[in-house]
């Protein structure tokens, strides 16, 4: 039980030195803008017929436009 409470102070002080490390108003900001790519509007797709090319659709690692593993985004 000594154990116990003794990690659960320790947990405690930790948490609490985490916490007052950031209250001094200095903070990093980070952007997550860099290497995103972008396209405004719908990408056409085929219409899907029959019952094959609806399985395969369906499947991972199968998506059709954007999301393709070989989609061709050089143009973005």
């Amino acid at each position: 039980m000594y154990r116990l409470i003794l990690a659960f102070a320790l947990m405690c002080l930790c948490a609490a030195q985490r916490v007052s490390a950031h209250t001094d108003g200095s903070r990093e900001v980070l952007s997550f803008d860099q290497g995103w790519l972008f396209h405004q509007g719908d990408i056409p797709m085929p219409e899907i017929k029959g019952h094959g090319p609806t399985y395969r659709n369906a499947k991972a690692g199968n998506a059709p436009g954007a999301a393709a593993k070989n989609y061709d985004d050089t143009s973005w």
